[in-house]
């Protein structure tokens, strides 16, 4: 067998024959585990096993953003400012390659106490565990937000609709990277899990989140009820706590003015963090940002507060429907939250196994609804499949040969933001649907034949 046939069966084959069994075993066996349930389950977590194995060993500079971590938590260590950790590829060589808040550097030093490409393999690891539990977590997540769901929703569905998420293209860029959406999506789903009972482990899954401010800032929503008092005090205390820990505590303002001033830098013209044509490393970002810019927005004073705007507009909405819908499904508003948290300001494709939650989510009213809602729901699984897997590789090139392309660089580019948008929307009239037209009998005759099975968890 050629390198090349194992290469594309390794990166595509298994990442299709992952979405063909999510699809079978939501659309044929909504009434009962099949036989082959866990087998295959188990069969995804080898193939994403011998894929990284693969691309590990066939990949330069693997894990290349886990090693600036691993540096920055060197310079930490040895009374040097992080921030001026330089080490990027060209043409950014000369930009800070260290963007993470301060308060994270104590575990970053943590990662020290091995060498460098121990720690890569040590951290790849922990990135495949982690895949592998994401559906089960993603699962008791779901349950622990509604007590209901309970008798409709079965651990085997959610772990075969992990597998389109762990095995996509943006899940491979995130264990290739080195990057940390996988464990912040995993602390995600623990404060979720945990939000009701045990705001202690809420608060230190909440703090593990902020690795990625920008992903966690928008769960936030989620914890807006006067029960969530207690999560938000310890969520203050343990970030103090490790900020205090951070380093030398009269050098705190100089640190967390450095952090600040590095990402104001990365947004200038070209540089890492800006989202035009300028930056030749824009092309896996995600955001109205990137779409204005590939629309024809080329003024920064013009684009930025377009950007801010759509994101307002829209997080806006979100806090009103989290606040005065208490009718609204829990689970669909995590479902909202997860997809424009991808949406709220500097994200890349490696971000996306968030998406998992809605993936879940989504699967499973699919298989439970008909009709138009039905369809709805498989419109949000189609989007969201598609924008985990977004040839990022070829939007390179386009972005470095087409880049005046009348319909490459408006559509194509900035596809993973429309595709988000438009599971925004088809699940905003899936819910709606749902919601007029009340518990359908297919729900209720679901509801019925598994009453014998009883309760499958207690949250």
């Amino acid at each position: 067998m050629s390198d090349l046939l194992i290469h594309y069966l390794l990166r595509y084959g298994s990442n299709v024959a992952s979405i063909a069994i999510a699809g079978v075993a939501i659309w044929r066996c909504r009434r009962s585990r099949p036989s082959w349930a866990w087998p295959m389950a188990i069969a995804l977590g080898l193939a994403l096993i011998a894929r990284t194995y693969y691309d590990a060993r066939s990949t330069p500079n693997w894990g290349h953003d886990f090693r600036f971590c691993w540096r920055a938590g060197s310079y930490s260590l040895e009374g040097k400012d992080p921030y001026t950790l330089r080490g990027l590829q060209p043409p950014h060589e000369n930009e800070s390659a260290f963007y993470y808040p301060p308060f994270m550097l104590p575990l970053f030093r943590i990662f020290v106490l091995v060498p460098e490409e121990t720690a890569v393999r040590i951290w790849t690891a922990f990135n495949v565990l982690i895949s592998f539990v994401l559906g089960l977590m993603a699962w008791r997540a779901l349950i622990a937000q509604d007590r209901a769901s309970n008798i409709i929703f079965q651990p085997w569905i959610a772990a075969l609709l992990s597998g389109p998420v762990i095995l996509s293209l943006s899940a491979r860029f995130a264990i290739e990277a080195g990057q940390f959406s996988l464990l912040v999506t995993l602390a995600l789903l623990g404060a979720l899990a945990a939000q009701r009972a045990r705001p202690v482990v809420a608060a230190v899954c909440l703090v593990v989140a902020s690795i990625k401010v920008q992903t966690m800032f928008p769960f936030l929503l989620l914890f807006l009820r006067r029960d969530d008092l207690c999560t938000w005090i310890l969520l203050g205390l343990f970030m103090a706590a490790l900020l205090l820990c951070s380093g030398d505590p009269a050098m705190l303002p100089e640190r967390i003015q450095a952090f600040l001033s590095v990402h104001e830098a990365s947004r200038q013209p070209g540089f890492t963090g800006d989202a035009s044509l300028l930056n030749p490393k824009s092309h896996t970002m995600i955001g109205f940002d990137h779409a204005l810019s590939r629309l024809g927005v080329r003024d920064h004073s013009v684009e930025m507060p377009l950007n801010y705007l759509c994101m307002a507009a829209l997080g806006i909405c979100l806090g009103y429907v989290a606040i005065s819908k208490p009718t609204l499904p829990r689970g669909a508003l995590i479902s909202f939250v997860s997809l424009y948290s991808m949406l709220f300001l500097y994200h890349r494709l490696y971000d996306l196994p968030i998406l998992i939650i809605p993936l879940v989510y989504c699967g499973i009213r699919f298989s439970v609804t008909s009709g138009a809602i039905r369809w709805c729901y498989a419109a949000v699984l189609a989007a969201i499949i598609f924008a985990l897997n977004v040839p990022y590789g070829e939007f390179y090139r386009i972005q470095g040969h087409y880049s005046q392309h009348p319909i490459l660089t408006p559509l194509v580019l900035p596809s993973a933001t429309y595709l988000i948008v438009l599971g925004m929307g088809a699940l905003a009239l899936a819910v709606g649907l749902e919601m007029r037209r009340g518990p359908s009998m297919h729900v209720l005759r679901e509801n019925t034949s598994t009453q014998s099975l009883g309760s499958i968890a207690k949250p």
